[in-house]
């Protein structure tokens, strides 16, 4: 499934704009920076964001973590899937561009316009 253009060009903008604050390991949070709060996030918390879609990722975080079974491993695998919490269902986000949206932000410390280059010439 290819993202649609329309969420892919408002994803784009969004990562551009230079209105998000970006942060790491969470989907979105709130840190304290030179005494305020700041609100950051990670590209795919941004996507969320723009598609206003918070509501069906907590159903899903829900899902999993409701289980006192799931491994750390099933867990991430769940919330990595497309229909999973860090990408709208709807998005046309698929699994390994999630791996590597996260990894680039992550472990890559990309900025969020270095990803969106990816992202506009890899989705």
């Amino acid at each position: 499934m290819a993202m649609d253009p329309k969420i892919k060009a408002r994803f784009l903008k969004a990562l551009r704009s230079g209105e998000y604050k970006q942060g790491r390991g969470a989907l979105y949070e709130l840190k304290i920076r030179n005494k305020q709060i700041v609100e950051c996030f990670c590209p795919l918390g941004v996507l969320i964001n723009e598609m206003d879609a918070w509501e069906e990722c907590r159903k899903c975080y829900a899902r999993v973590f409701a289980d006192p079974y799931a491994t750390t491993r099933r867990a991430f695998n769940t919330l990595t899937h497309i229909g999973g919490a860090f990408c709208p269902q709807n998005s046309g986000v698929e699994d390994a561009a999630v791996f590597s949206i996260v990894n680039m932000n992550d472990r890559g410390r990309k900025s969020f316009k270095q990803i969106a280059s990816w992202i506009e010439k890899n989705l």
